[in-house]
This record gives C-alpha cells, sequence and structure tokens, in this order.
C-alpha cells in the first residue's frame, strides 16, 4: 500500500498597492478631503479591523466606483488604547491612566493612515492628488516586500 503526501503551500497572489499617508487629522476627516480632492466615495466601515496579534480595533474606510470595478480601504495604523491605574496597582501612588499606542503594520510605526488600492491604474496622478492636500505632510508607495506579514492585509 502506498502512501501520498501532498504539501499544500499558501500563496498569496492578491494584488494590491498600500500607499503610506502621514497627518495628524482624524480619519473621519481625511476620508472626507480625499473624497473632496480624489473624486472618491470613502465611506465608513460597519465592521473596523480587528489586529490578529493584539485584538485592539484600527477604523477602515471604503470607496468603490460606480461600475464596481475597483475597491479602495482607507484605514489608520494606530490604536490608542487609554488604561486607567488604580492605587491598588504597584508603583502607583494616585488613580491615573495612561495611554499605549498600537500599530496595525509594525514595520510603519511612523506612519499615520494607509491606503490599500486593488488596481494599479494612474498610480503616479493619485500620489500627486494626494500630496496637493494641505493638511496632508507626506503620501508614498509602500514597497510590499518590507512588510513582514501580508496576510493581515487581506480584509474581506
Amino acid at each position: 500500500m502506498s502512501i501520498k503526501f501532498h504539501k499544500l503551500d499558501f500563496i498569496n497572489d492578491e494584488k494590491f498597492l498600500l500607499i503610506a499617508i502621514h497627518s495628524n487629522i482624524e480619519i473621519f476627516f481625511l476620508a472626507y478631503l480625499l473624497n473632496k480632492n480624489l473624486k472618491t466615495s470613502f465611506k465608513k466601515i460597519k465592521h473596523n479591523i480587528v489586529s490578529n496579534e493584539n485584538n485592539h480595533l484600527f477604523e477602515r474606510y471604503q470607496s468603490i466606483d460606480q461600475n464596481k470595478t475597483e475597491k479602495i480601504d482607507l484605514f489608520s495604523n494606530k490604536s490608542i488604547l487609554k488604561k486607567s491605574q488604580t492605587k491598588k496597582e504597584v508603583f502607583s501612588l494616585f488613580n491615573s491612566s495612561y495611554f499605549k499606542n498600537f500599530f496595525f503594520i509594525n514595520e510603519f510605526k511612523d506612519v499615520d493612515f494607509f491606503i490599500k488600492k486593488d488596481s494599479v491604474n494612474n498610480l503616479d496622478l493619485l500620489i500627486k492628488k494626494i500630496k496637493l492636500i494641505d493638511e496632508i505632510e507626506s503620501a508614498y508607495f509602500v514597497d510590499k516586500k518590507l512588510l513582514n506579514n501580508k496576510d493581515n492585509l487581506i480584509f474581506d
């Protein structure tokens, strides 16, 4: 009796483009500015992104074009947790609270937001238009080779 072994390798062939955005504005205002300047239709999604590593929520907006051929995701890279300390905790003299930052993509802790785009149409024009928005400090393409775990970017 012969036994066959099959090795199944997971191949992530999802093609997408990732744009990093540096800005100190709130994500809802960024979505508004992108809608206004890029003629997109970003809307808040009911389901935020939940990080597999630390179970923190990251806000997500999505834009789908009229023909439903292109989907663009805008999501935050930072999640801030407010933790309260009580008198019972060690080394705590007073009731106080502190904030801790968690990052969706740890390799880019200085990035505030990301845009994930499924198609690669008009990339240079898209970056130029994003950079023209006064409230955005910087925007650039992210090389996917620098990401340790691309599987986290598969939302649907």
